[in-house]
């Protein structure tokens, strides 16, 4: 009896002609549309996925801005910030805050440095905690501060089990990527 191909295996062919899942390439050309991934060939996304039987997109994004020479840049240039696991959970600071602040441009916050568990800064409203056990918690504390100040841009975040990838954008345009069918975190009131 012939063995037919699992659901798994019908998202995504891998042949010796690489096969992007259309959902795929709908993602990343929404991406690239909205000046992310700016540099990224076409070869360069079949490498990502050629020999791997199903691939997201939240693994292209994070091999594009992988922390090397050439991903730095290119995290740089698209005003994207990421961090691994232990960083997003475990051992981040007030740096965070100045690096978010300069992600989107604008120095909302002043970091003044630890607090027992908390990240002191001066903020629009004073001096103020940020009590955060993650630095998601830390991007919802800006997102919110910025949505106050009427700011157009709100960071968002694209997540793989080990890592994420943090970029800064108008509301719009991340409303564009979430109907391409990109899976965007949330972070704050948007």
């Amino acid at each position: 009896m012939p063995r037919t191909a699992s659901r798994y295996e019908r998202v995504c062919l891998v042949t010796p002609e690489v096969e992007i899942p259309a959902e795929l390439t709908r993602a990343v050309q929404a991406l690239r549309a909205e000046g992310l991934l700016g540099d990224m060939t076409d070869d360069e996304l079949v490498s990502y996925v050629e020999g791997i039987a199903y691939t997201r997109i939240e693994d292209i994004v994070l091999r594009y801005y992988e922390h090397d020479e050439l991903g730095d840049e290119r995290a740089r240039a698209d005003r994207c910030l990421v961090y691994g696991y232990d960083y997003l959970f475990q051992y981040f600071g007030p740096e965070v805050i100045a690096e978010l602040c300069e992600l989107v441009g604008e120095p909302l916050f002043v970091p003044l440095g630890d607090d027992h568990g908390a990240i002191r800064v001066r903020g629009p409203r004073g001096d103020e905690r940020i009590e955060a056990e993650s630095v998601d918690d830390v991007v919802s504390h800006v997102n919110i501060a910025l949505g106050e100040r009427g700011h157009a841009a709100r960071i968002f975040g694209i997540r793989t089990s080990y890592q994420q990838a943090y970029f800064a954008l108008p509301v719009d345009r991340i409303a564009r990527l979430r109907q391409a069918g990109v899976p965007l975190c949330e972070f704050g009131r948007l």
